[in-house]
């Protein structure tokens, strides 16, 4: 009876050791434990619970990098808008409106400015573009949007882009709208 007893209190003492370790995020040290009987079994239960220990430690700093690497990726889906918007904004203006009003043409600086600050910030954080024209149409980072007839480009290819997509570390982040080439007479079917 008392042994075991002895086997339960090592046992509950060997659990509370490997939860101290594991909240410390310390590696494990190895403890020898030799119990009366059942040696090969207590040391392969004690060698499972280490590596089950190691395991946990690795996929909790694994998830916890993960998470600081993509925590702004709400923020950054939010400010892609904006940026599309002064973009739109600087597409709008001729060249001829801008040389014929100093306080437009200035106004159209200060909005390209603003464009290339959030471009540098992109950068800062790992958010890059996702390089669409002249690409096969990919799935994983492209929206099909439409079919455009060319006898030019083969079937799948991107010929034209709506709006820039973007990855944030190797992570999309919003697609690339794009339109895509397909040879005349064909459908999406096909």
């Amino acid at each position: 009876m008392e042994h075991l007893c002895m086997k339960k209190f090592l046992g509950i003492l060997f659990l509370s050791i490997s939860i101290i370790l594991l909240i410390s995020c310390a590696k494990p040290t190895v403890v020898t434990i030799v119990l009366p009987g059942d040696n090969e079994l207590n040391c392969e239960q004690l060698e499972n619970s280490i590596a089950e220990s190691e395991n946990v430690r690795r996929r909790t700093e694994r998830e916890k990098a993960d998470s600081s690497r993509y925590a702004i990726t709400n923020f950054a889906r939010s400010i892609l808008s904006v940026a599309d918007n002064l973009n739109r904004a600087l597409e709008s203006v001729s060249e001829e409106a801008c040389e014929g009003s100093e306080e437009l043409k200035n106004l159209y600086i200060g909005i390209e400015m603003t464009g290339k600050e959030i471009d540098n910030v992109y950068e800062q954080f790992g958010i890059k573009a996702i390089e669409a024209l002249g690409k096969k149409f990919d799935h994983n980072f492209h929206q099909a949007m439409f079919e455009v007839e060319d006898l030019e480009q083969p079937a799948g290819v991107v010929v034209q882009q709506v709006q820039k997509g973007y990855v944030i570390h190797e992570r999309l982040l919003r697609p690339a709208m794009v339109g895509v080439a397909k040879k005349k007479g064909e459908s999406a079917e096909s």
